[in-house]
């Protein structure tokens, strides 16, 4: 069975993107260092031998550290694949917003699209500009940008 998780009115008014990008990094952090802690539990019902091995090669603060980033990083891109496939409170479950963040739009070069600048901001830029060289790349984009 397939689900839309469309994020309901409330939560696209209440969050900015900037906070539900945090929730949708830190929420996954957070599961995917509980499931590497539950890991760490469970080893310690291994066989013998195998529970030694894994407690030598996680003995160092490094292993231990790449061990849980392995964790959340897996954590993170199961809940992504399942996204679309779940009811929308399980994705907020996981991920922290059913929202995804929305990011300004970008040319064909990849700067960004400025859609307004008020008047201190276009005297910084014009200063900025007239500071560099003529020919500098930097220079022609910024006139690019303040005569939008």
């Amino acid at each position: 069975m397939t689900y839309d998780s469309p994020a309901t009115d409330d939560e696209m008014t209440a969050l900015s993107d900037r906070a539900v990008a945090t929730l949708r990094t830190a929420v996954p952090a957070a599961w995917g260092t509980l499931v590497a802690y539950l890991l760490g539990l469970l080893a310690g019902h291994l066989p013998d031998d195998l529970h030694a091995a894994l407690s030598n090669m996680l003995a160092s603060p490094a292993a231990s550290a790449l061990a849980v980033s392995v964790v959340i990083a897996a954590w993170y891109w199961v809940s992504r694949h399942l996204e679309g496939h779940v009811p929308t409170w399980l994705v907020r479950l996981m991920l922290g917003s059913a929202r995804t963040p929305s990011y300004a739009s970008v040319t064909s070069d990849g700067a960004a699209v400025i859609t307004s600048l008020d008047e201190d901001e276009r005297a910084n830029l014009a200063s900025l500009r007239d500071a560099l060289d003529e020919g500098d790349p930097a220079r022609t984009a910024l006139e690019r940008v303040l005569t939008t």
